[in-house]
Parts: structure tokens; C-alpha cells; sequence
């Protein structure tokens, strides 16, 4: 069984350059990883008045680049459950050398 057959990687390519063309090179604006998450609209963001929490959530946004990353994410987990289901493994629990 291929661990990452071809639409994996097809996969891959396209995500670097929807990232690379909505993002840039130059991550530089972007002092912490914090920041970039923010910038994407990726970050918690909430609301407290007095102690009490008004809003919670992340801010709503139309960023590509946010998508790709969501749509990302959701796919590598749809895989991961998918190796676990299917990959052979020993008694023992250990996975095989494929």
C-alpha cells in the first residue's frame, strides 16, 4: 500500500501555490507565528467585558489563503483516519518496515 499516492502530492502542489501566490515569500511583516495566524483570520478571537465572555470564535473572513489552510487540515485528517483503518499492523501494535 503507497503511503502518499499520486493525488496526495497533486494535492500538495496546488496547496503551495495557492499559499505562495495569496502569501508571498516575505514573511517578514509577520513578527510571530501569532501574528500570521491573526492576519489569516486562523486566530481565537475574544470578547470580554468585566469578566464576562461576550464572543468567542474566530473573525470572519474571505482570505484564500485561510481556505487552503482549513481545507488542508481537513483532508489530513480524513488520510490519517483513513492510514489508521487501513494499515496493517502487528500483534504488538507496531507497524511493519513497508
Amino acid at each position: 500500500m503507497a503511503l502518499w499516492p499520486a493525488p496526495h502530492m497533486a494535492l500538495f502542489s496546488i496547496v503551495n501555490q495557492t499559499i505562495l501566490t495569496e502569501i508571498g515569500t516575505d514573511l517578514s511583516r509577520f513578527p510571530t507565528e501569532k501574528h500570521f495566524a491573526s492576519w489569516l483570520g486562523l486566530a481565537p478571537h475574544h470578547e470580554i467585558s468585566g469578566g464576562k465572555l461576550l464572543r468567542n470564535g474566530t473573525l470572519k473572513g474571505n482570505h484564500r489563503a485561510a481556505q487552503t489552510f482549513r481545507q488542508t487540515a481537513r483532508h489530513l485528517r480524513m488520510f490519517a483516519r483513513f492510514v489508521l483503518r487501513h494499515w496493517p499492523s502487528t500483534p504488538d501494535g507496531s507497524v511493519p518496515d513497508a
